[in-house]
């Protein structure tokens, strides 16, 4: 799917507004509380007022969705809502981005949307509550965790920001780990190692 759509990603990006050297960061997910989306509308504000080229780009709906519209506004932070998208069409908010942000708090037991992303090829930027934080991000290589309020996030954001010209490796590396630890077939061979020690 990933491939599939990648020569779909400049077409996507001029839709959602976003001009060549803009760094993309999406969201990905139910716009509710617990996943804290708001964090991304204030880091990327912080960010954009040192003249980072930051906007986003957030999949989904929910409760928050019309906050975080009316802030993003109030922040001058250029937004592109795609609204709900299904599994089939996910690829839309993934594809034209350039990292993803997962800023939730420990109601996030794993958040399986970063494995999502990083099979796209995107570094990943979660926050270290998230449950997949100390499996999925190698820090500096597959992406960065952040601790803390919009501040934490920004630091990470700036971080990745400075290091543009890798970012393209990182999301390579992030989208290996997952084809090597994270895959179906990986995890069909666990459970069937898993049953053969169970029944011996």
């Amino acid at each position: 799917m990933a491939h599939k759509h990648a020569g779909d990603r400049a077409a996507l990006r001029r839709q959602a507004g976003y001009d060549e050297n803009d760094f993309v960061c999406c969201f990905v997910g139910k716009h509710v509380p617990f996943k804290r989306p708001m964090l991304l509308v204030k880091a990327a504000a912080l960010l954009r007022a040192k003249g980072w080229p930051v906007k986003l780009l957030f999949a989904g709906s929910g409760e928050l969705t019309e906050s975080l519209k009316q802030r993003a506004e109030a922040l001058r932070v250029p937004v592109f809502f795609t609204g709900f998208l299904n599994q089939t069409e996910l690829w839309r908010a993934y594809v034209p981005a350039d990292a993803f942000v997962l800023p939730s708090t420990n109601g996030e037991t794993w958040g399986l949307v970063t494995n999502e992303a990083m099979l796209f090829g995107l570094p990943v930027i979660v926050s270290d509550q998230v449950g997949c934080a100390a499996d999925l991000v190698q820090q500096g290589e597959t992406g960065y965790v952040f601790a803390g309020e919009a501040e934490g996030l920004a630091d990470a954001m700036e971080t990745m920001l400075k290091n543009r010209a890798k970012v393209a490796a990182m999301g390579m590396r992030a989208r290996q780990l997952v084809l090597d630890s994270y895959s179906m077939p990986v995890a069909t061979q666990g459970l069937k190692a898993a049953l053969k020690a169970v029944c011996q």
